[in-house]
């Protein structure tokens, strides 16, 4: 039977995951690489900006 790639996939080690993902800022930066690699793009004007952080509430927009 073939190994399923996913469930041994090389992980973080609990340092790792720490030094990358562990304060709110960091974690906010990642996501935001993750979703907009070349920089964020505005969907209605298509200008590339800095995306309007809403404070109130956990959102990106």
């Amino acid at each position: 039977m073939a190994q399923n790639q996913i469930q041994f996939q090389k992980g973080l080690s609990l340092q790792q995951f720490l030094a990358d993902y562990g304060t709110e800022e960091q974690c906010e930066q990642a996501l935001e690489r993750w979703r907009w690699p070349q920089g964020f793009i505005c969907p209605h004007c298509g200008h590339q900006h800095e995306p309007v952080r809403l404070r109130t509430r956990a959102l990106l927009q």
